[in-house]
């Protein structure tokens, strides 16, 4: 979706901006980067003044209003399909959307799923509403993790919110339902990772090489007598399956976990007959922090507990 950008000289403004020269009103008054203005210098009217085009060398004067236009690639547009699946939208503005993602989805279009993804559904979204949008995905999550997912509805948010998540301006807060208890209510998990040889996807920790990973846990809730613990997990680093393989590595895998849980967590959630199986790892994305990438404002979005996090939960009589 074409993203404008426009802003109207003030006699204030004046000063910063070198008697109002283009170039500065673009960077002090807009706060587009240098990039962004020169990808905008090569798009018809990607800047204007008062609607003809302008140059960066170019002065306004005050009560002038300056256009800056972001086009998208209608080709790339069409390459997603759109479906028209339902979903959960827990935040919108015309430049980003927030979504709660089922377990059980791929974020992507991939291999066998190159029509049903929540890029696919978030596109069929847009599509119901008008707008032509191309997904991008901001921070991804696994196919069976559940909860809050940001998408960028333009290349130019898509570009400024992974800046801000490098930077340290986005945070995702998991739940985590995992094996054993812990003698500390806090604590980092920092092994290096490396994908397991032959292995598609999987992930392990070696001593040296791999990738940095950085895992911070606080255990909410946890039950000695039936071995299980809630955690509230936050990562510095985004590495593949990075929480299941810490959590994993410190013997405290998480229930239901087929890849790097115990045998039975395939089978059961939990050693008593009573409790409900778990078809997944325990793994949800249950609240998003970001700046706006417009505005800078500090938006916090959660996502409801799924029906089978809270079954889990009750059956090792855990709680919030």
């Amino acid at each position: 979706m074409e993203k404008v950008i426009s802003y109207t000289l003030k006699e204030e403004d004046l000063q910063e901006t070198a008697g109002g020269l283009v170039n500065l009103v673009l960077k002090n008054c807009v706060k587009v980067t240098g990039h962004e203005i020169s990808r905008a210098k090569f798009t018809p009217l990607g800047i204007s003044v008062d609607g003809c085009q302008a140059y960066v060398k170019d002065r306004m004067k005050p009560g002038q209003t300056l256009c800056v236009r972001f086009p998208e690639d209608a080709a790339q547009a069409e390459r997603i399909i759109p479906c028209f699946d339902a979903v959960h939208v827990l935040y919108e503005d015309e430049d980003v959307l927030v979504a709660d993602k089922p377990a059980g989805i791929v974020v992507h279009p991939s291999h066998g799923h190159y029509a049903d993804s929540m890029a696919n559904r978030l596109a069929g979204y847009c599509l119901l509403r008008g707008e032509q949008v191309i997904p991008r995905i901001v921070g991804r999550l696994d196919k069976d993790t559940s909860g809050v997912l940001l998408f960028a509805k333009n290349q130019i948010a898509a570009a400024r919110l992974s800046r801000s998540r490098k930077e340290g301006g986005f945070l995702r807060t998991y739940l985590a339902i995992v094996r054993g208890t812990f003698p500390e209510k806090e604590g980092n998990l920092t092994a290096r990772l490396a994908p397991v040889p032959d292995m598609l996807m999987k992930q392990q920790v070696v001593p040296e090489g791999g990738r940095c990973a950085s895992t911070h846990y606080r255990v909410l809730c946890q039950n000695a007598l039936l071995g299980a613990s809630l955690l509230a997990v936050t990562i510095s680093t985004g590495r593949t399956h990075q929480i299941r393989v810490h959590m994993a590595s410190a013997s405290h895998p998480l229930i239901g976990d087929p890849l790097y849980g115990e045998p039975q967590d395939t089978v059961n959630a939990a050693s008593c007959v009573s409790a409900p199986p778990a078809r997944r790892a325990m793994l949800h994305a249950a609240s998003l922090s970001f700046l706006q990438p417009f505005t800078g404002m500090v938006h916090t979005v959660k996502a409801p507990l799924p029906e089978d996090f809270c079954a889990v939960c009750d059956a090792f009589s855990l709680s919030l």
